[in-house]
């Protein structure tokens, strides 16, 4: 059982994305780069500033809690990177609260009407490549809050040229966004 004591290891890509003070980042890469650990972090990461209010989204709330997952990362691995007794779940209100800090919000787009009138100060896209561009910039559009990082963040497999994603990452360019690619290999800590 990991204790508060217990450093959580990430590798140099990680910690780049980690790092990054730019208003958007992506993290791509193909299986097992690390990306799903690296939104977990990000989340406990802004989570942990009190009256911080943090968003994971994917697609569809089923997707967002099958095994392996961000949320599985996050509280249920072998290996969470949340601490056993340092937060509460209310599971049927899909929010992680961390005591002495923050919250988490979890849900997908599908179900995401009811998060949407919220003002967050972190938000972390699982699998962006499953969004619209529009569900894309009305998530981008939800960070107002006057506590936090304010950044947006996603985790992606590789997306063809003509998604809205490689256009505003890797076409149009902007001091206020960064992309950190990770190869499989990359990730020192798979066997």
């Amino acid at each position: 059982m990991k204790t508060a004591k217990q450093p959580i290891q990430v590798f140099s890509k990680q910690l780049q994305f980690l790092s990054s003070t730019k208003k958007e980042v992506m993290y791509a890469g193909g299986l097992g780069g690390g990306k799903s650990r690296a939104l977990a972090i990000a989340l406990f990461k802004n989570a942990q500033v009190i009256g911080a209010k943090c968003l994971l989204i994917r697609k569809t709330s089923l997707s967002l809690k099958k095994p392996g997952n961000v949320l599985d990362v996050l509280m249920g691995s072998k290996n969470p990177v949340l601490i056993p007794n340092s937060y509460i779940h209310h599971k049927q209100d899909c929010v992680i609260k961390l005591n002495g800090g923050g919250e988490i919000y979890y849900c997908g787009m599908n179900n995401a009407t009811r998060i949407l009138s919220t003002e967050f100060s972190f938000i972390a896209i699982d699998e962006a490549r499953e969004l619209s561009e529009e569900e894309y910039l009305t998530l981008f559009y939800r960070l107002r809050s006057d506590i936090g990082s304010l950044q947006l963040v996603c985790a992606t497999n590789p997306a063809t040229p003509s998604h809205f994603l490689y256009k505003r990452y890797f076409l149009d360019k902007s001091i206020n966004r960064e992309v950190i690619t990770a190869k499989t290999y990359d990730n020192p800590f798979l066997p």
